[in-house]
């Protein structure tokens, strides 16, 4: 049974006295490094994050960092306080990477690849209810069928294949105090903001109908200051695909997160109800 505060992810061994360590993006993409994957931020002796003024010109506590989600949709820009990770081994361009942003006081999860780890040790310790009759032996990680590539993979104790996308959903439509998916970048306001995402509700879809075939899409919300979940109404395309996999039989599911205190493990919050319809913003 899962609980709230049950651990899902630890960032540092139990040996290792350390934690994440507060930051502030100076800029992204980085000045020496193009890539809007890398961001130039200055550490932070200063644990408050309401008193973070850090000297600018003082580069002595400047850092490459790895920014999992882009800018993750204002969270990792210019100006923001975040929770970076030191990284270990010396084949990497940038010593650190963003796991947490700042929205307001409200910390929020910055790294995709941490909900699908989660996920992932979640179903080999057979702690979701909706998954039952299968060996932990039988998860794995990442399933190619058909056109795509889905996070997790089963096969249960009759046979029965379970294929499992999971989407990392950050963002806060504050108007209704849910979270939304997908949210980001796109050159038109007609545009999607995620095609791949779309194409993965196609893929479930299609394969829901498929005999001994079940599909899921799991969507992990890394913060707790939200009542429910909802696709994103910016994003119609994708609104009109995910009610399609609704109906046609994709198993959606919700959870949110949330870390600790002491900034080194990832904890459960609840599960979160996921609606379709909500207030128009004005």
């Amino acid at each position: 049974m899962l609980k709230k505060g049950t651990t899902l992810y630890s960032y540092f061994d139990k040996e290792i006295n350390d934690s994440l360590i507060l930051g502030k993006v100076i800029k992204r993409p980085s000045a020496s490094i193009k890539s809007p994957y890398m961001a130039d931020v200055k550490l932070l002796t200063n644990t408050n994050t309401n008193n973070c003024n850090e000297n600018e010109n003082d580069n002595e506590n400047d850092i490459l960092a790895h920014t999992p989600s882009l800018g993750c949709n204002g969270y990792v820009d210019k100006g923001q306080n975040i929770l970076v990770m030191p990284k270990f081994g010396n084949n990497t361009k940038s010593s650190h990477s963003v796991e947490y942003a700042y929205d307001k006081e409200i910390l929020v999860g910055t790294n995709p690849n941490i909900s699908n780890l989660i996920v992932y040790n979640l179903l080999v310790n057979n702690l979701l209810d909706s998954f039952k009759n299968y060996d932990n032996k039988n998860v794995y990680r990442e399933k190619t069928k058909g056109n795509s590539r889905f996070d997790i993979y089963i096969k249960d104790n009759e046979d029965i294949e379970h294929f499992i996308e999971i989407k990392t959903a950050p963002v806060k439509d504050y108007d209704n105090n849910c979270a939304i998916f997908p949210k980001g970048y796109r050159k038109k306001k007609t545009d999607t903001f995620s095609p791949r995402a779309i194409k993965h509700l196609e893929e479930l879809t299609v394969l829901a109908k498929e005999e001994n075939t079940k599909c899921y899409l799991v969507f992990s919300v890394p913060r707790t200051d939200i009542d429910y979940f909802t696709p994103c109404k910016e994003d119609p395309i994708y609104c009109n695909a995910f009610s399609k996999a609704s109906i046609g039989g994709v198993k959606m599911l919700c959870f949110s997160s949330t870390l600790c205190e002491d900034k080194k493990t990832i904890v459960f919050d609840r599960f979160l109800p996921i609606k379709f319809n909500i207030k128009k913003k004005k």
